[in-house]
């Protein structure tokens, strides 16, 4: 079943009061709650909560979402971006989580220029997931620089059950982002929340520990 009202302001105050006992100030995080499974019902339930930012995964379940929802949401692209699916996306997406070719920014930055995102770091090697590759990244830095996109960080994830590795993983992404001297990074979800807080994560992104399991 979705949650209820009740059940999301309860559990946003239990992600506040773990960022809290990670000993972080709430104003130096955004909180982004990850709706994708979630009808646009659930996500005016979550802004009633205090929630203002919002996560999505699947382009057409974003974009018919988005439709929906009234009010100040916040959105956010965390999923892998198709260059043939922006143009629906566009004008919805604050923030693009997951830029990891210089042909999805180019095409992001054609339909919206100066449009806001990160880059994704492929730093846990695991098959089938997004990123560009430590090798790659300064070439990619240099050729992106040239496309009318702002780029304010970047994004990773950790190795599932995997709590060292994990850390190491958030140690590094932080390493480049002061390299690169960029201030965004999108590190952290529910199972590892504690871990990106304690290695300088800006956005985290929580999902099941907000809203429950989907359906």
């Amino acid at each position: 079943m979705p949650p209820t009202a009740n059940e999301i302001a309860q559990s946003f105050i239990k992600i506040k009061e773990r960022i809290r006992q990670a000993g972080r100030d709430l104003d130096s995080l955004t909180i982004v709650g990850v709706t994708k499974g979630f009808d646009a019902h659930t996500v005016q339930l979550a802004l009633q909560a205090g929630i203002e930012n919002f996560g999505e995964n699947y382009s057409s379940e974003f974009v018919n979402k988005a439709k929906l929802v009234t009010g100040a949401a916040t959105w956010h692209f965390i999923g892998t971006i198709q260059r043939r699916n922006i143009l629906s996306m566009a004008k919805y997406v604050s923030l693009w989580h997951s830029i990891a070719r210089i042909e999805e920014a180019a095409g992001i930055a054609d339909l919206a220029p100066g449009a806001e995102g990160l880059v994704q770091l492929d730093l846990a090697k695991l098959p089938n997931r997004n990123g560009v590759k430590i090798s790659d990244l300064s070439r990619f830095m240099d050729l992106i620089s040239k496309i009318d996109i702002s780029i304010r960080g970047f994004m990773c994830m950790g190795v599932p059950n995997d709590v060292s590795r994990t850390r190491e993983i958030f140690i590094k992404a932080h390493e480049i982002s002061q390299d690169f001297g960029l201030s965004d990074l999108s590190m952290g979800m529910s199972d590892d929340l504690e871990v990106a807080l304690e290695c300088g994560s800006t956005i985290v992104r929580i999902g099941s520990a907000l809203l429950g399991q989907r359906a």
